[in-house]
């Protein structure tokens, strides 16, 4: 969720091993650093293009109970979820089931999606690279205010059309026309998840089932629901909470607010995905080596085009038919991210650094901190000793 806030975790503290140049000396010591700054848990995935693989983790799954974080424990994929989709929306345009330039409404039917701004004109293609100008209802006062208002339900299952009417009729006016720009949009994984319904006649979690989690042996991974989540923080800006968000929650008021329990059926098709560390490496693993998409599907995965999305934290983000990419010092990095509901994930692959890594954290919130798990793989494998890295 893109409710701005911010978790501090007293407590928590890890000890950093440092190398002689000052800096994290393997990605254990990554790991426990951003627990010292404040993630309550945090795992990571890193595979080099050379076969090298290194899972760790570190912190706790459970704040309140003090519980280790565990290689098999489960998070929220949120941003990482969203090549999940476009890679089911592409695989069904391979098999000729549909066109990428096929509307949403002649495909899903105008009758579930007709309020929303411009939709005849809104194309599977718009809505996978972010160009179809609809507002992303996450932001909007009156999806928040639902969530965490007055009445907040956390067992409230939602369905896409009630969280599409939150950008539909007169209340939200499009960014832009279809194809004029680019901003990134929660709106647009939700009319793509309508789509891919209405054409398999089936729902969302089942083609993902049969097309990415048995064919990959994601044993552990499934699409929906809260069970068997570890917990997942957040805590809500004091403004935010005087505003109306989470002030009927107390916990909000006292800085801590455990979402675990919230059903993820909110965010549907842009994060619903529960999975752990080592399913979201093999899914990357595929993804990046093409084994799930044809040549032509798997180059316009990583066709990056203008426009490009500034973010607010002026991040500049490019934009293909499903993942995003961005540029750090260790060359361009593309992949995935998210964050909501109390987790965060990234899912970048590093072609100048020859590896992909995957993190996810227990909450939302903390960019900044998970940012940092970023750039300390950077920083290790620019170093160049891999061998030691991966234990080789």
């Amino acid at each position: 969720m893109k409710i701005k806030n911010m978790l501090m975790a007293p407590g928590l503290a890890a000890v950093l091993a440092v190398a002689a140049c000052g800096g994290p000396e393997d990605f254990a010591a990554v790991l426990d650093d951003a627990v010292a700054k404040g993630l309550p848990g945090v795992a990571l995935y890193v595979r080099a293009d050379d076969g090298g693989v290194w899972t760790g983790h570190a912190g706790v799954s459970s704040i309140e109970d003090g519980t280790p974080l565990g290689a098999d424990d489960k998070f929220l994929a949120f941003g990482v979820a969203q090549p999940f989709l476009a890679v089911t929306v592409m695989q069904m345009a391979d098999e000729g089931l549909f066109s990428l330039d096929d509307t949403v409404p002649s495909l899903a039917g105008l009758d579930l999606v007709y309020e929303v701004p411009n939709v005849q004109k809104i194309t599977l293609r718009h809505a996978l690279r972010h160009t179809s100008g609809v507002f992303d209802y996450v932001e909007t006062f009156g999806f928040q205010q639902a969530f965490l208002g007055e009445n907040f339900d956390p067992d409230r299952v939602w369905t896409p059309l009630e969280t599409l009417s939150f950008v539909s009729g007169r209340g939200y006016r499009p960014t832009f026309g279809p194809g004029e720009s680019l901003e990134f949009s929660n709106s647009n994984t939700t009319l793509l998840g309508v789509a891919v319904e209405a054409v398999a006649g089936r729902s969302l979690g089942e083609e993902l089932q049969d097309r990415i989690f048995d064919p990959l042996a994601m044993t552990s991974t499934r699409f929906g629901g809260a069970d068997g989540l570890v917990p997942g923080y957040a805590t809500l800006a004091a403004n935010v909470v005087d505003y109306g968000i989470g002030a009927e929650i107390p916990e909000a008021r006292a800085g801590l607010l455990n979402l675990s329990g919230v059903d993820p059926s909110w965010a549907w098709a842009a994060g619903g995905i529960v999975t752990t560390i080592a399913d979201l490496g093999g899914f990357s693993e595929a993804l990046f080596a093409g084994d799930l998409l044809s040549p032509d599907s798997q180059q316009a995965l990583t066709d990056f085009q203008p426009p490009s999305w500034t973010r607010a934290d002026d991040e500049v983000m490019e934009f293909s038919l499903g993942l995003m990419r961005r540029q750090t010092d260790g060359g361009p990095a593309i992949g995935h991210e998210g964050a909501g509901n109390g987790f965060e994930s990234m899912m970048y692959r590093f072609p100048d650094l020859g590896i992909t890594m995957v993190a996810v954290t227990n909450s939302s919130g903390q960019r900044a901190t998970l940012e940092m798990v970023l750039q300390g793989v950077i920083d290790l494998v620019r170093k160049g000793d891999n061998a030691a890295l991966f234990g080789g």
